[in-house]
């Protein structure tokens, strides 16, 4: 009995269900899941970008430009590029 109070008790536990791994394991483990979460955020990001970027252009704004800010900022690019009015709005009077 003395055995399971120090610990001894969750050793044969783990030896049992065999699932004991070693540190490099847990690491390996978790660098790829870094790999994944990290890949899947640029991903994302990259296609908010591209969508701002076709949205302010349909709009006559400049689209490399609306790239580069989807791609900071994200979704927030993305509705800033749905709520700005198209630009042949902001054409001055004197101009026509």
């Amino acid at each position: 009995m003395n055995g399971m109070i120090n610990g001894k008790f969750w050793n044969y536990f783990w030896d049992y269900l065999n699932l004991r791994e070693t540190p490099a394991d847990i690491a390996s483990y978790a660098t790829g899941l870094m790999i994944i979460i990290c890949g899947s955020i640029i991903a994302i990001l990259l296609i908010l970008a591209i969508f701002t970027a076709i949205v302010a252009s349909k709009k006559g704004r400049n689209g490399f430009g609306w790239f580069f800010i989807g791609l900071f900022t994200g979704v927030v690019g993305l509705a800033i590029s749905l709520a700005i009015l198209p630009k042949k709005y902001y054409i001055d009077e004197e101009e026509e």
